[in-house]
């Protein structure tokens, strides 16, 4: 497969009549950008200390950069991973115990679950999409919560051939939705 040169790149090669202020802001963010197929949060490479522990996991757009077509999905930043340990008692008994840990999970290399959007990454190259970041949750229910309100707010399903999205499957209960309902301090009016 070959590879495309980063898209900043290519506008400047295909572009000469910009000037020579905006040539250099598209240089000076192509370098702060390692490869276009980095996660973006708010505009920039998302670091690791811009993720807070809260945070359970987030919901992403992935946009194809030639026709923005686009895919909104949920990634967990961590996995539960449970393993059994072995502990001894006061009395000297062994005794199995279930032990929960975290561990990172994959999404930093994650694309998605779009069969689809996968075959056109291998296809066109990472290099021909933008990964963002569009909010951080710090639940599974309100990561589901979001990722749904994006697709219904974008009509994922409406849109045909603009979007990657097939099928919107979620289950939420309301008491996962609590941070969400709970109402916002009231203003007060100075006169």
């Amino acid at each position: 497969m070959t590879r495309r040169a980063p898209f900043v790149y290519q506008i400047v090669v295909m572009s000469s009549e910009w000037s020579h202020a905006l040539v250099a802001a598209l240089l000076l963010i192509s370098k702060t950008i390692k490869k276009m197929s980095e996660w973006l949060y708010n505009g920039s490479p998302i670091s690791d200390e811009q993720i807070p522990k809260e945070a359970m996991g987030f919901v992403y757009k992935i946009t194809r950069i030639s026709d923005g077509k686009i895919y909104f999905g949920k990634k967990l930043f961590w996995f539960s991973k449970t393993s059994m340990k072995t502990v001894v008692l006061k009395s000297g008994v062994k005794k199995k115990k279930k032990v929960k840990t975290l561990v990172p999970s994959d999404w930093r290399s994650y694309w998605s679950s779009s069969p689809e959007l996968l075959k056109d990454v291998e296809l066109l190259g990472e290099d021909a999409f933008i990964r963002e970041i569009l909010c951080l949750c710090p639940s599974k229910g309100t990561l589901s919560y979001h990722e749904l309100k994006y697709q219904m707010d974008h009509r994922v399903l409406e849109s045909g051939d603009k979007s990657y999205n097939g099928i919107l499957h979620v289950r939420i209960h309301w008491s996962h939705l609590k941070p969400l309902l709970e109402p916002l301090p009231k203003q007060t009016q100075e006169t």
